[in-house]
C-alpha cells in the first residue's frame, strides 16, 4: 500500500525541471547581455554625454570604479584615425590649448589614484595637452588629446 507511485508524477517533475532550466537559461542570457552592453565604453560615453565618435574609434584601455549606484570615476583611452575625426568629439578645433584648470587637474589626479591607472610622469604631461571639458546632469567629462599620438584620454566623474 505504501509503495504506490502515481503515473503522472514523472511528467510533472519533468515539466517543472524544464521550466526551471529554461528560466535559468533566460536569466543567464539576460545577465550576460547586460554585462556585454556595459563593456562598450565608446558607446557608453556617447550616450552619457551626447557626443559622437568616428566609426573607427575604439577603447584601448577602460577602467571604472566599482559602484552600486553607478557614480564615481571612469577612465577610457580611445584611439582613432586623426584624419576621420572632423565633426566628432575628437575634433580638436574646440579644445583648449591652455593648461588644465586646477579643478580639472584635481579630478584627473583623483581618477588616476582611485582607478590605480599608474599614469606616472605621463600625467604631468597631460596637463599641458589640448583638452575639453563637458559638464551635464551625469557628471563631468575631461577629454585630453595626446598630441604625440592618435589617442585621447577620457576622465569621467559621475554623480
Amino acid at each position: 500500500m505504501g509503495n504506490r507511485v502515481r503515473k503522472d508524477g514523472g511528467r510533472v517533475g519533468t515539466i517543472i525541471a524544464i521550466v526551471v532550466v529554461t528560466a535559468l537559461a533566460v536569466a543567464g542570457l539576460w545577465f550576460g547581455w547586460t554585462r556585454y552592453q556595459s563593456y562598450r565604453p565608446v558607446s557608453n560615453l556617447s550616450q552619457r554625454f551626447s557626443i559622437s565618435f568616428p566609426k573607427d574609434a575604439r577603447a584601448i584601455v577602460s577602467k571604472e570604479e566599482e559602484s552600486f549606484h553607478g557614480d564615481g570615476y571612469r577612465y577610457v583611452k580611445i584611439t582613432a584615425d586623426p584624419e576621420k575625426v572632423n565633426g566628432t568629439i575628437l575634433d580638436g578645433r574646440e579644445y583648449s590649448s591652455n593648461r588644465l584648470s586646477q579643478e580639472s587637474i584635481r579630478m584627473v589626479k583623483e581618477a588616476n589614484t582611485t582607478l590605480q591607472l599608474d599614469l606616472g610622469t605621463q600625467l604631468d604631461d597631460l596637463y599641458e595637452q589640448p583638452h575639453r571639458k563637458i559638464d551635464n546632469e551625469n557628471g563631468t567629462l575631461i577629454i585630453i588629446r595626446d598630441a604625440d599620438s592618435s589617442e585621447w584620454h577620457f576622465f569621467e566623474c559621475l554623480i
